[in-house]
């Protein structure tokens, strides 16, 4: 009967490291008595690796790298906005990805959801969760960030988008739309993220009106 089985990670001479899988067994006498142990070890590096890769692709976007709609529910969840008050989020769509797919093909199209990605990341500090949570949406979760702190960070995205479309020229402009909200009184996060939600789709429909031609495919 095994008396220990354990996974660790251990050390190589060389400073390398390894996964095992530890079995001890007890070495019985005739009378019952424990006169020894047998120990064993099996390295499950390869199956340790598989699993962390598992995880990782059960809680990221594969295209953008960054989190995925599932870890963002679960992170808005977690998070106590009395605790960890105030708490700000952003909502962010990015304009014309259809006309870009369907006049320059989805490759294209992948390439600015990635881009973005960079914008977005490069704007919010390393603690803030920041997540692709549709084909063509981003949001984050901005922990004790109150309304004017989050206004600068939206107002950083922006200026990154202007500066990019600026260097770089695309043949589509890049465009966000930005929606964001603050947790104030007993709201729920679930009803700042709606909240939020509604300001982007505001900010989109203004964003139609005044560049009509980002949303409809060129003659």
């Amino acid at each position: 009967e095994r008396l220990v089985e354990l996974e660790t990670e251990m050390m190589r001479k060389d400073g390398s490291s390894v996964w095992v899988e530890l079995v001890a067994t007890p070495l019985e006498n005739e009378k019952g008595e424990l006169g020894g142990i047998i120990e064993s070890f099996r390295d499950i590096t390869s199956r340790k690796e598989a699993e962390k890769k598992l995880l990782y692709l059960s809680l990221h976007d594969p295209l953008t790298g960054l989190y995925n709609r599932a870890y963002f529910e679960e992170e808005m969840a977690r998070l106590n906005p009395q605790r960890q008050g105030p708490i700000s989020i952003l909502v962010m769509d990015l304009d014309g990805l259809k006309i870009v797919n369907d006049t320059l093909g989805h490759q294209a199209g992948d390439e600015l959801l990635r881009t973005a990605a960079r914008l977005i990341r490069r704007c919010l500090r390393k603690e803030d969760c920041l997540a692709r949570i549709g084909g063509d949406e981003f949001a984050a979760i901005l922990v004790k960030t109150g309304t004017s702190a989050a206004q600068e960070i939206c107002q950083r995205i922006r200026q990154a988008v202007e500066d990019y479309n600026q260097k770089e020229k695309p043949l589509i402009p890049l465009s966000l739309s930005i929606g964001m909200a603050t947790t104030e009184g007993s709201l729920s996060l679930n009803e700042v993220f709606k909240q939020a939600d509604n300001n982007m789709y505001r900010e989109k429909l203004l964003a139609r009106k005044q560049h009509p031609q980002r949303h409809r495919p060129s003659p």
